[in-house]
């Protein structure tokens, strides 16, 4: 009822997830994703070339569920996966999903109902760390509300850089953006970059958005904390 009041029903959500060495999380990933309370999903699939059971998990799901599109290319890494994952998608607001990670079944509806008309939107939740033993919640820096003119300006584009703790986070993940977003900045995004590679793009999407809302609570994306991962080694 309350999306209906929104208006938001019946907007489209894609949401991409690229495929490589995971199959030990993978079904838990998709399951997660089919689960969604909110009904209008797609579910993109990238196999990046995954030389393991991954492309025939990949098939499984799209054999068993229609939202389910799956795409077979040569690995080119994680950013390469998810822009080819944005290529064929149609809905109005995309979500991104690592396949180590996994999300509650209310995060799209959730984050779905501080949507607006805006066709320039950014709508953040908040996640929690999953550690081998301990769960740790981590919420956006930002106070919680809608940024919008003035106050996006003050509070949220000039801090987007150069300070230790930004007001939001610069994964792509726990996030919808609105289509064009994506969409009008992917000419920054560089697939050679392995490592920090979200900045490329979410980066570039923030500073062009013209409303971006913070969520209460909503730690509903689960992130698979791994200390061998890449986000956590060197690389000079």
């Amino acid at each position: 009822e309350g999306l209906q009041k929104r208006g938001t029903m019946g907007r489209k959500v894609s949401v991409i997830v690229p495929v490589y060495r995971t199959g030990q999380w993978l079904d838990r990933c998709v399951s997660g994703i089919l689960a969604q309370t909110y009904p209008e999903i797609e579910v993109i699939l990238v196999d990046d070339g995954s030389p393991d059971e991954c492309p025939a998990i990949c098939d499984a799901w799209a054999g068993k569920d229609g939202r389910v599109k799956v795409i077979h290319k040569e690995n080119g890494g994680l950013t390469s996966a998810w822009m080819a994952g944005v290529s064929a998608s149609t809905g109005e607001y995309l979500c991104f999903v690592d396949s180590d990670d996994w999300i509650d079944k209310e995060m799209i509806e959730g984050l779905m109902a501080a949507a607006s008309d805006c066709q320039a939107e950014v709508l953040c939740g908040n996640y929690v760390q999953e550690e081998k033993n301990r769960s740790i919640p981590v919420i956006q820096p930002l106070k919680p509300g809608v940024y919008e003119g003035d106050a996006l300006r003050d509070k949220v584009f000039g801090r987007l850089v150069g300070e230790e703790k930004r007001p939001i986070t610069l994964s792509r993940c726990m996030k919808l953006f609105s289509r064009k977003l994506i969409e009008d900045n992917m000419h920054f995004c560089d697939p050679s970059i392995v490592m920090g590679e979200d900045m490329n793009i979410t980066l570039p999407a923030l500073l062009d958005a013209k409303r971006i809302v913070i969520l209460e609570g909503a730690c509903w994306y689960h992130y698979l904390f791994l200390w061998d991962s890449m986000a956590h080694r060197y690389n000079p």
